[in-house]
């Protein structure tokens, strides 16, 4: 399992962005579990796309993987709504 930091989070829109240690990003849409904010901690498979459920402090976050790998000017442009990084 790999670990990430989330680097930004939109709670409304239900969106945050994730980075491993490693320098990969990727977005993901959340649809159940605890609330995901900026500078938590998730371990499962943060680089992928499709349906995933990860591990946060709080529960299992369920999710969708939007897009990754990313750059981080993208996934952190992805979740402030914009198409492509300023």
């Amino acid at each position: 399992m790999t670990k990430g930091i989330v680097i930004a989070a939109d709670a409304a829109r239900g969106v945050f962005a994730i980075e491993t240690g490693e320098g990969q990003c990727a977005v993901f849409c959340q649809y159940a579990g605890p609330p995901v904010q900026a500078g938590d901690i998730l371990e499962g498979a943060v680089i992928s796309r499709g349906t995933r459920v990860l591990m946060h402090m709080d529960g299992l976050c369920a999710a969708v993987g939007d897009s990754g790998p990313v750059t981080r000017e993208e996934a952190l442009a992805r979740v402030r709504g914009q198409r492509n990084p300023a």
